[in-house]
Order: structure tokens, then C-alpha cells, then sequence
């Protein structure tokens, strides 16, 4: 990262192809895109992101999702209920559909390589191998979450 920031006189990046992780791995990829070609990364990456959320309680565990879900959804022709965007290994939406079960169809969604990577996860929890950087092909209630420290 010194590197980096003193190669550019500590001025922040105006050029997403043109990095701190661009320069550490020398390409012009997103840190996405690299990964499609690197999935030992990728693996490396989920299992952190997997460790990070196991410290803190589901949304579905303290989020009043009766009232402002369940009571109120009207399920598509498809029956999809929701749908965990960039979900990594499905985490979060088993323990929804654990605590929330026979509700509607449940879906993870996540890069190709990541799908593939999935272990451990319910049968019934549809796997989608998309990018969200693209128009979403599965209609129901979106999760997206942001990492957090």
C-alpha cells in the first residue's frame, strides 16, 4: 500500500482499473474479476467473510421480519421469497430459512467460482451463479449486505 499511495504522491485512486490492488497484483481486473481466475483467492476471501459474519447474529435473527416481510409479501408466479445477493456460501439465508421455514423459495446468489465453493448449504436453498453487477434474472426481496467491522 506505501508502496502504491507514494507512486501516485499519496493522492487517492480516481481510476477503479488503476489501484492499491491493481498495483499489488499487477492488473487492471477488479479484485471480481481477478478472482474469476484466481478461485484459490476467492476461497480465500469467502472463508474470511464466512469467519466475520459467524462473530455477529444474522439479520434474520433480530430484524422484525414477520411484520415487515412475511405479512406482507406476495410471493411471485415463481414463489421466490428471498434472494441473498453476493451471499457468499449461503450463511444467511439458511439461518433465515431456519428460523422462517416453508415461507417461499430461498435463493443464493453469488460468482460462478463462489457457488462452486459451496460445501455446506440446504438442498432446497436455490444456488445462482450470477453477477450483481448485472440486471437480476430471480424477482422476491433482495438481501445486500455491506461487511462491517
Amino acid at each position: 500500500m506505501l508502496d502504491y499511495l507514494k507512486k501516485n504522491n499519496y493522492n487517492p485512486p480516481t481510476d477503479p482499473s488503476d489501484g492499491a490492488y491493481q498495483y499489488a497484483f499487477a492488473t487492471k481486473k477488479s479484485a471480481f474479476d481477478y478472482w474469476q481466475d484466481h478461485p484459490e483467492i476467492a476461497a480465500n476471501f469467502n472463508t474470511f467473510m464466512a469467519g466475520k459474519r459467524a462473530s455477529r447474529p444474522s439479520w434474520a435473527e433480530w430484524w422484525p421480519v414477520e411484520t415487515e416481510i412475511l405479512a406482507t409479501q406476495e410471493l411471485d408466479q415463481d414463489g421466490f421469497l428471498l434472494v441473498d445477493v453476493g451471499g457468499g456460501r449461503g450463511h444467511d439465508v439458511q439461518i433465515f430459512q431456519r428460523k422462517f421455514p416453508g415461507r417461499g423459495k430461498l435463493a443464493v446468489e453469488d460468482l460462478p467460482a463462489v457457488i462452486a465453493d459451496i460445501k455446506d448449504l440446504n438442498e432446497e436453498i436455490i444456488r445462482v451463479k450470477h453477477n450483481f453487477f448485472q440486471p437480476q434474472p430471480v424477482i422476491g426481496i433482495y438481501s445486500l449486505k455491506a461487511p462491517t467491522s
